[in-house]
């Protein structure tokens, strides 16, 4: 039987599982994007830090995500995906996300060569890594915004509250992940080896799997 909403309770669970699906694959992009405010830090401060006739903290460069934001949100909503499906690019929730998560294994990658020149002792100008939080902003918009609108535009409503909780659980998973490969590289564990510029490119290899695996979920799950 149909509920108030007019869904049978298999659509509800239908519906639901589709959501939850795509959450599986959130978590390790959260990893990744948080240390933005961590490790981000820390190879920004071993990097010349004049740009613009400023002399900036290591810690001030986060700024930069928070401004980019404003000025990408109306950016990718009025020109980036109206311009896409003009050329007949077909602009969906799932794909966004997808965009998203590559371009975030691209922002790793650059991080990684980044570090790879701070060890090799040269110091790198502070720019290469604000094109990192150009790239990383943009993936933002495409996960995480687009994500939130998923979550709530695509699940049940009586479960619409319990799935955005569900949403923001995700993002306690990837800092867990995070902590736990940290703990395992400190305590000379099993990531002990991934320390400088293989330190990010471990988690772009993560990333890169994880957005593979992601692509060919959707592909045989959803449509859209």
């Amino acid at each position: 039987n149909s509920s108030a909403d007019g869904m049978t309770f298999s659509e509800k669970v239908k519906a639901l599982s589709k959501v939850l699906l795509v959450f599986t694959f959130i978590p390790l992009y959260w990893a990744l994007y948080d240390q933005n405010g961590s490790e981000w830090v820390l190879q920004a401060a071993k990097m010349d830090l004049n740009f613009m006739g400023i002399t900036w903290l290591s810690e001030q460069i986060q700024v930069v995500n928070a401004v980019l934001i404003l000025v990408f949100i109306p950016l990718f909503s009025v020109v980036i995906y109206p311009l896409l499906e003009r050329i007949g690019v077909q602009v969906t929730p799932t794909k966004k996300i997808g965009w998203g998560f590559i371009l975030m294994v691209f922002t790793f990658l650059l991080s990684a060569w980044i570090q790879q020149q701070i060890d090799a002792g040269i110091k790198l100008n502070i720019a290469w890594q604000l094109l990192a939080y150009t790239i990383l902003t943009a993936s933002e918009i495409m996960v995480s915004i687009t994500g939130l609108e998923y979550a709530f535009a695509a699940s049940p409503q009586p479960l619409k509250s319990t799935v955005m909780s569900l949403w923001f659980f995700t993002v306690f998973l990837g800092n867990i992940l995070v902590s736990f490969i940290n703990s395992s590289i400190g305590s000379k564990g099993f990531f002990s080896e991934f320390t400088g510029a293989s330190y990010f490119l471990l988690f772009a290899g993560m990333m890169a799997v994880n957005t593979l695996l992601y692509y060919v979920t959707i592909r045989f799950t959803q449509k859209s």
